[in-house]
């Protein structure tokens, strides 16, 4: 399976490089449109999940072959989700939401466990997560301000 991840620093590019990721573009280098349709077409990419919205949403739809989906699944742009009239009706192109919460509601008892046994074994390999510091609560301020210069190098912890 190819995979394609978009981020938005330089940084995080690198990152995901050191960590075996083998296309990784940043979508605020130049060239980032072009590249991705590229890639987009020349592995078929017809499925995306998109985490940012925006203008990013129509950017990535319009790199992808005719009858693709973008799935959104979070705001962090805090834009609205963008997709051109063209890709929507000659492109046969769509557009849907996907909130973990409102879905995890819809499935039986059975499959809510089973996915949680499969989550809790991955979680010290594939779902691990990185703690880069801790701070007493007292000193949330310098959390917040220690997270905004290193937010890709794992998360803070606030200690009560």
């Amino acid at each position: 399976m190819i995979s394609i991840p978009v981020v938005r620093r330089p940084e995080q590019v690198a990152l995901l490089k050191a960590n075996g990721a083998l296309h990784v573009l940043d979508s605020s280098a130049p060239g980032f449109d072009d590249q991705l349709r590229s890639l987009c077409q020349q592995f078929k990419i017809r499925l995306a999940f998109d985490a940012v919205g925006g203008d990013l949403t129509s950017r990535v739809t319009a790199a992808m072959p005719a009858r693709s989906k973008v799935i959104i699944y979070g705001a962090l742009g805090a834009e609205a989700c963008q997709m051109r009239a063209f890709d929507l009706i000659f492109e046969d192109k769509k557009m849907e939401g996907f909130w973990l919460s409102q879905w995890i509601k819809g499935i039986g008892l059975w499959p809510k466990w089973r996915m949680a046994r499969a989550a809790q074994k991955l979680l010290s390999s594939d779902l691990s997560t990185r703690v880069q510091a801790r701070f007493p609560l007292e000193k949330v301020q310098d959390a917040i301000s220690f997270y905004k210069e290193n937010r890709s190098s794992g998360k803070v912890l606030l200690i009560p």
